[in-house]
């Protein structure tokens, strides 16, 4: 009988190796794989082929229980074996997995079954049962390369296990996990998020850093950043969050601010700090907005003063005569730049058209001809020729500024005082420094790309890109109409009629060129340009 029972044990297991070597296959065949599932199932098998031994031994039955004990782990050994033949043919390893169940024994299974020698695992299976739960999961995620893991439970397991947590964060730059495992307002958060700030800043997201300067409270650190992104109203605002300067202090560091932008030519970032920052000094509030050319804020804060009459006459009309006479100079000076840049497109464009023709018949020559015979056109040089020979007789265009900047205005502007150089378009005058010279650098790689070279193959489109860039914009239009409303209001009411007629002409002809050159141009552009040309800017008491 206990023949027969030892053959019926064996038949069982037999059987039942082979259904769970089919469910394996199907795990680890799956896409993704589902290895864990597998060594889940396998665990499953082992713990009740464990429990039934321990089951048959509180009975008393001996003989019953030593068999089982001989053949135990027959179905759970068999189905391990199974798995790892698979993971050796798909490259998985299961030994991690079953580490990463954070399952010792498991583990332990899973490695002696390979045939592994003990002395790569049972070292560190020992080390890990040693530890705390928390501190043991921690440090199997660590090995595994699962750190965010590792630095949920790092703070889970508390003491000097969670006094790791914030260089851990650091070291794996896991930023967001730490913001949200991190103590709040703790030494190891704010390291973190310095280091984040850095990280930032070096990317040239200065604004981005000064923010996350100011949830980690640094506000002095967040006040440089904000000042490195030329953001210098902000920078003021987060100085005086430091409660170390006093608003006497806060105001000296404006005007030094202030002082600073003006040297470089930023008049609008110099007028939106002085407007904020320094509204009481009325005289030095006139001078920035005049040369921002925020006319009707120049005028207000002149109105402000005590001596409204003086500054009236000493610096806002002076200012607004040299600005007409700067934008008069502009109009004459755009107005021929702009015909000899149309001339040269109209015959580019004629010149391609010509070439295109051309082309179309050797082809159609070429097709014809079936023996191959004829002329070995060449067009790739004959488009080079025709693009250089148009270089001929235009020698003059070296001296306009689409061939040596960015914009018509450029050399206008280089020429004229900081004050006289905003009013243009592409002036270089942002409204704000760039601080670290970031923005700097962006508008030299703009206008690099949008230099024209006679005769080059992008000659054409550079051409087109200037004259899109001539037509004024709403901020433009507004300063013209700003301007002229202070002329009329202090007097000169047929210098501001002439001022208005010459800009409401160079707004139409630039529109026109910038249509002209735009030709398959969409509806949206098309309404921008038919905004610009439009003639809702101007004073209609100047056209009576």
């Amino acid at each position: 009988r206990s023949h027969r029972e030892e053959i019926n044990n064996s038949s069982r297991a037999r059987s039942q190796s082979t259904v769970e070597s089919a469910a394996l296959t199907t795990l680890v065949r799956s896409q993704p794989p589902r290895l864990e599932e597998a060594l889940a199932r396998i665990r499953r098998l082992r713990v009740a082929e464990l429990e039934k031994v321990q089951s048959d031994q509180a009975v008393g039955r001996a003989r019953q229980a030593a068999q089982l004990e001989q053949h135990r782990h027959a179905v759970s050994s068999a189905a391990m074996r199974s798995l790892l033949g698979l993971c050796s043919i798909t490259r998985l390893n299961a030994y991690d997995c079953a580490l990463g169940t954070y399952d010792l024994d498991l583990a332990l299974f899973v490695a002696s079954e390979d045939a592994r020698d003990p002395s790569e695992y049972l070292p560190r299976l020992r080390a890990l049962a040693a530890m705390p739960e928390r501190a043991r999961m921690a440090s199997i995620d660590e090995e595994l390369g699962r750190h965010e893991s590792a630095l949920a439970n790092l703070v889970a397991a508390g003491g000097e296990h969670a006094a790791r947590a914030p260089a851990y964060a650091l070291q794996h730059e896991l930023f967001g996990a730490g913001l949200r495992l991190l103590p709040q307002r703790s030494e190891g958060l704010a390291a973190l998020l310095a280091a984040y700030a850095d990280r930032a800043s070096r990317a040239g997201e200065h604004e981005e850093a000064a923010c996350v300067l100011s949830r980690a409270g640094d506000h002095s650190g967040a006040a440089a950043c904000y000042a490195a992104a030329g953001m210098h109203v902000e920078s003021l605002c987060a100085l005086s969050r430091t409660g170390m300067h006093a608003p006497a202090q806060l105001r000296a560091r404006a005007r030094e601010v202030v002082c600073g932008l003006r040297e470089a030519g930023d008049a609008r970032g110099a007028a939106e700090v002085a407007s904020q920052w320094l509204s009481s000094e009325c005289e030095l509030l006139v001078e920035v907005q005049c040369e921002a050319h925020e006319w009707r804020a120049a005028a207000a804060a002149a109105a402000r003063s005590e001596r409204a009459s003086d500054l009236v006459a000493s610096t806002l009309v002076p200012a607004a005569a040299a600005a007409a006479v700067a934008l008069l100079d502009m109009t004459k000076s755009a107005t021929e730049s702009r015909a000899a840049y149309l001339k040269r497109l109209r015959a580019l464009r004629e010149r391609r058209a010509a070439a295109a023709a051309r082309q179309a018949e050797r082809d159609a020559a070429m097709a014809a001809d079936e023996e191959g015979i004829g002329a070995d056109w060449d067009a790739a040089s004959e488009a080079s020729t025709v693009a250089m020979s148009g270089v001929t007789g235009m020698t003059g265009l070296s001296k306009l500024s689409a061939y040596t900047s960015a914009s018509a205005a450029s050399s206008v502007a280089s020429a004229r005082s900081s004050h006289r150089s905003t009013i243009m378009r592409g002036n270089g005058s942002s409204g704000r420094s760039d601080g670290g010279g970031g923005r700097r650098r962006k508008e030299r790689s703009s206008k690099k790309e949008r230099k024209a070279k006679a005769g080059s193959p992008h000659e054409e489109a550079s051409l087109v890109r200037h004259m899109k860039a001539g037509v004024p914009t709403p901020d433009d239009r507004r300063r013209w109409r700003e301007l002229c409303e202070l002329l009329v209001r202090e007097g000169h009411h047929e210098d501001a009629r002439a001022l208005q007629r010459a800009l409401g002409a160079h707004a139409g002809a630039a529109a026109a060129a910038a249509e002209e050159a735009l030709a398959d141009m969409d509806g949206a552009e098309r309404a921008k340009l038919e905004a610009a040309a439009a003639p809702t800017w101007d004073w209609k008491l100047l056209e009576l």
